[in-house]
């Protein structure tokens, strides 16, 4: 448990510093991201905007790519975003719900552009879905390649996108049960107690009523 925990709140402390930065710098590039990491709330059928600011500090325009690509968080320790890999291959629902305005931007020199991210959850979304949070990131691709000792680098920003839903805790109760055993036996302890506590107030009540006045 304590284990859980700490990693937990390393995962809370490592996105807090990056929020309170307010952006992501692409080294050697003067290209940056803001926000970083966006927490979005979704809900089935509906459609959630969000907006990320790309500003250039450069002399010169900069042409960026923009595509989408899941992630998930290495929860050993370091929180880093992990991406899929040829031997770890993983997706992402999200990318399915997730559209961009555009998948080419050109930042002016000393200049900002704005990317639009739409995601619209399908109304027939599973209960699996509901109850987990999902991650994608936005890739900021540069045209322009930076070279290193001769060799070509191509570097990238990777603003994330966090998107929970947000059920009712009756639902979410439902679905505990439905899910784990552990959970329909707690649920069912905690109705007994419920059910003892309310008869024994009610059995307190009657015997203060037909207690007879001195």
């Amino acid at each position: 448990m304590k284990k859980i925990l700490g990693i937990f709140l390393a995962l809370n402390i490592l996105f807090a510093i990056s929020v309170a930065t307010g952006e992501e710098t692409l080294g050697g590039a003067g290209l940056s991201v803001s926000p970083p990491v966006s927490y979005l709330t979704l809900e089935k059928g509906a459609e959630t905007k969000q907006v990320i600011t790309l500003r250039n500090e450069d002399d010169e325009e900069v042409v960026v790519n923009l595509s989408l690509r899941p992630f998930r968080l290495d929860t050993a320790g370091s929180g880093a975003m992990i991406f899929p890999t040829s031997e770890d291959n993983f997706s992402s629902e999200m990318v399915g719900w997730t559209s961009l305005e555009k998948e080419k931007v050109v930042i002016p020199a000393k200049g900002e552009g704005k990317v639009e991210v739409s995601i619209r959850p399908p109304k027939d979304l599973g209960q699996k879905a509901i109850f987990r949070k999902h991650y994608l990131a936005l890739v900021v691709s540069p045209e322009k390649v930076t070279a290193s000792k001769g060799v070509a680098i191509r570097q990238e920003l990777t603003p994330a996108l966090i998107g929970q839903f947000q059920p009712n805790i009756l639902a979410k109760g439902y679905y505990l049960a439905k899910t784990n055993p552990l959970w329909t036996v707690l649920l069912i302890l905690l109705l007994a107690i419920i059910i003892v506590l309310f008869a024994k107030r009610k059995r307190a009540e009657k015997k203060f009523w037909e207690k007879p006045l001195e």
